[in-house]
């Protein structure tokens, strides 16, 4: 690890440059800080998590520990404004979550960012934690202004955002932590913690993911896996998750459509389409592309469920199928058996963390793979070329090992 030089040339340009929402909030929030350090001496810890859904829960194992091993600081989560209801909901021992806004125009835009940032900047940290491998350049700016004795991040990859962290990290951060590009993120989590002092952490097993789930989300899952078990005699319930937040990992509609085409031939299927509100074009172009008869029927819930809803029906299905997504991460940390199609863009960070022969990954192996989604290809070639058989070879596969009768 690194020591940092905070009061360098660099770091005064970082904050320089940053947006004026920034430094007016930290200029409001210093007298504000210096209140709070007189009224209450406990100390205090920063976890920056400015990513998405996926990495949120990935990241719920981690969490824990660290609540474990500073149990007499205040534990804050700075995340975005998304995935806060994540954090509330699905992640014990957080004192307080800090959502940061996207941008907005207007003066409600610019309310919304100033909070945002007298709520971070008011309190004197005795640790930030930045755990995210690829950081995009808000989070340096915020661990450029907040105020700590420790600020942690990895070492050695690329910024996201090069014009908020031109110079060395070391500018902003007091270590770095080296770790593997290409490893999973389960170990670098490890590997981040270990660094940072939090004991017992040795291997993923030890930060795997472990979501909350609520009362009324299972009461929820519960209702409507009667509803879809009762749609045809003993049917195979698939949850799929054909939608993607980035448009490059994305099968296709059209390739979901036939492989529940060819599948039902083979099962009698009930589908339950997940989603967030963005892919609801793309799923129902997945419902509208499919037969549906009496071997195949689909229930379409984009944008209808709550993420805690989806986890809880996840849960009850036999087999969860898609992209690589937020809906996939959930399957294996439930342990429902799952396939996952990959492209090649940052292939091994990201691939189910257990059991291979329960969570099956189908991948297009290329000389190109890890381009960090910098595609070099004319086309998505490590996704566009995995073909239906080789999903439907999987799903059989997976169930077979699984023992799952149903359907057949």
């Amino acid at each position: 690890m690194t020591r940092g030089e905070q009061g360098s040339p660099a770091a005064a340009t970082i904050r320089r440059t940053a947006p004026w929402w920034l430094r007016t909030a930290s200029a409001v929030a210093a007298p504000l800080r210096c209140v709070r350090a007189l009224l209450s001496r406990r100390r205090a810890v920063l976890v920056l998590r400015l990513d998405s859904f996926g990495d949120a829960l990935l990241f719920t194992g981690a969490l824990s520990r660290i609540r474990s091993a500073f149990p007499d600081c205040r534990l804050s989560v700075a995340c975005r404004q998304r995935t806060a209801g994540f954090f509330k909901r699905h992640c014990e021992g957080i004192d307080r979550i800090i959502p940061v806004p996207s941008w907005r125009p207007g003066l409600r835009g610019i309310v919304q960012k100033m909070v945002c940032g007298v709520k971070l900047f008011s309190q004197d940290y005795a640790l930030l934690l930045n755990p995210t491998f690829t950081s995009g350049g808000l989070s340096h700016q915020l661990s450029a202004f907040a105020a700590a004795e420790r600020k942690v991040w990895f070492a050695g990859n690329s910024p996201v955002d090069d014009v908020a962290l031109p110079a060395a990290p070391e500018s902003v951060y007091t270590e770095l932590v080296p770790a593997d590009v290409g490893s999973h993120e389960l170990d670098k989590t490890v590997t981040f913690l270990q660094a940072v002092g939090v004991a017992d952490v040795h291997s993923r097993e030890d930060v795997w993911p472990r979501p909350k789930m609520s009362v009324p989300d299972e009461q929820w899952a519960g209702g409507m896996t009667e509803r879809l078990r009762a749609m045809m005699a003993e049917p195979l319930v698939m949850a799929l998750c054909a939608g993607a937040g980035y448009r490059q990992k994305d099968w296709g509609a059209a390739k979901y459509a036939t492989f529940l085409n060819e599948f039902s031939k083979r099962r009698r299927t009930v589908v339950a389409l997940l989603g967030t509100s963005a892919e609801c074009a793309g799923l129902a172009a997945v419902a509208q592309g499919a037969r549906q008869g009496a071997r195949l029927q689909i229930v379409d819930l984009a944008g209808q469920t709550t993420v805690g809803q989806a986890m809880a029906l996840i849960a009850r299905c036999d087999i969860c199928v898609g992209n690589d997504t937020f809906g996939l991460h959930a399957a294996t940390a439930l342990d429902v058996p799952s396939v996952v199609i990959m492209g090649g863009g940052d292939f091994g960070r990201w691939n189910p963390w257990q059991n291979a022969a329960r969570h099956a990954t189908v991948h297009s192996g290329m000389a190109c793979f890890g381009c960090g989604w910098r595609c070099t290809q004319a086309s998505r070639v490590c996704v566009e070329s995995i073909r239906v058989e080789d999903v439907l070879t999987a799903v059989e596969r997976v169930l077979d090992f699984c023992d799952v009768r149903h359907g057949a």
